[in-house]
């Protein structure tokens, strides 16, 4: 006769891309082994397809080893080059200081921008047809038992979870029970987020310009759109706000010239204070934190989701790993080696954002003129280069992602 381990069950508060990538991962390595609900108010309900973000490539090849990829068809656009400015709104010559450029393999982009709703739903379809449960409510409460965790969701049903996942978004309610501190502070800026139609081509370039109140980023989307995102002042982003859309369209236009042609609104603009914040642990009893929960970073180089991705791959090869061995799930080995991969490069991410913001965010002659001379020696360094665009595409995903373009 042989021995068959009772199911092990990981509960995940947080229905947004990083829960539901973390929990399709562990159904893929461990379905005999380990049951999976998500729990997440948001699950089955339409999403605005507004928002996007810039995946890089080793989290892409993840995504695609989860079979969520290739559907998504014109809801990604890759990534032909970034190209990074600094200078005043007022300059007439607004030269480009960094042109990085490149393809990770033949065909194969360092960089993808996707726009996150189609995701979403395509990780929904895949989990549900995995196995996985899908609760379209929140976690009430949890309380850490012997052995397990009691989660109580809000609809009064009560679940037991040999681990519990708090992927639940920067305020996270499941940290916060858990009493984990943050350690961060405000920037005192505004994100200000808006979707435009383009007169002309974007050629998938990706425009990164540094202006004195702060980084305004361009992402190219399919349809000849794009994204954009302006780091200001508090003041200054609620200024833009209040502008009719016409006006507000010349002031974006105006941050990277005529060479795009006219633009138009294609959605109403939206504001988002812009914090750094760390949790001082990744972990507890019976408890892990991933993506938002986990981090919050500045998003002028869009590493946001990329690092959440790494959280989900790392836990979710770390779960199936222990299931595997007939381990709990939430054994404390298994929890500090996720913990020991994932906070060393969340804090380096937040440390290096926050040098970049601060080196470019101000208008200091001498300072302008040293970093101005930087990029452009980094411009002029054909191998430095490549080693920069390679770090970008954070090349870690399983040995077994196919590589193939998408």
């Amino acid at each position: 006769m042989t021995y068959s381990p009772p199911k092990q069950h990981l509960v995940i508060g947080g229905g947004g891309v990083v829960g539901l990538a973390l929990a399709l991962r562990v159904r893929q390595l461990a379905s005999a082994l380990v049951d999976v609900t998500v729990c997440d108010p948001g699950l089955g309900v339409a999403r605005k397809s507004g928002r996007v973000s810039t995946i890089a490539a080793g989290q892409r090849r993840f995504l695609q080893t989860l079979g969520v990829w290739e559907g998504l068809g014109d809801a990604v656009t890759p990534v032909s080059a970034m190209h990074i400015s600094d200078s005043r709104l007022e300059d007439v010559l607004r030269p480009v200081y960094l042109k990085l450029s490149g393809e990770i393999a033949p065909g194969e982009a360092f960089a993808h921008v996707v726009s996150e709703a189609p995701l979403i739903v395509s990780l929904q379809e895949a989990c549900a047809a995995a196995g996985v449960t899908l609760r379209a409510t929140s976690i009430a409460d949890d309380r850490l038992q012997a052995q397990s965790r009691t989660i109580t969701l809000a609809d009064g049903m009560t679940l037991r979870a040999d681990l519990l996942v708090g992927a639940d978004g920067r305020p996270s309610p499941i940290r916060a029970r858990a009493r984990i501190g943050v350690s961060g502070h405000d920037y005192g800026q505004s994100g200000l987020v808006a979707t435009l139609q383009l007169e002309r081509g974007h050629d998938g370039i990706a425009v990164q310009h540094f202006l004195p109140g702060g980084p305004f980023a361009l992402l190219p989307m399919a349809g000849n759109r794009a994204s954009i995102v302006w780091s200001q002042p508090h003041a200054a982003a609620q200024r833009l706000m209040a502008l009719e859309p016409d006006a507000l369209a010349a002031e974006i236009e105006a941050c990277f010239g005529h060479q795009l042609g006219a633009i138009t609104l294609l959605d109403r603009p939206q504001i988002f204070p812009l914090a750094v914040g760390i949790a001082r642990s990744f972990i507890a009893e019976r408890l892990a934190l991933a993506g938002d929960a986990a981090h919050g970073v500045h998003p002028l180089a869009g590493q946001g989701l990329n690092l959440g991705l790494a959280d989900a791959l790392a836990l979710a090869d770390a779960v199936g790993a222990a299931a595997g061995l007939g381990l709990p799930l939430g054994n404390r080995q298994t929890l500090e080696d996720y913990q020991r991969a994932r906070r060393a490069p969340a804090v380096a991410m937040a440390a290096a954002m926050e040098g970049f913001n601060a080196l470019f965010s101000n208008d200091i002659m001498p300072v302008r003129r040293l970093r101005d001379l930087g990029l452009g020696l980094v411009d002029r360094a054909p191998g430095l280069k490549s080693i920069i665009i390679r770090r970008a595409a954070n090349i870690t995903a399983p040995a077994d992602a196919p590589h193939r373009p998408a």
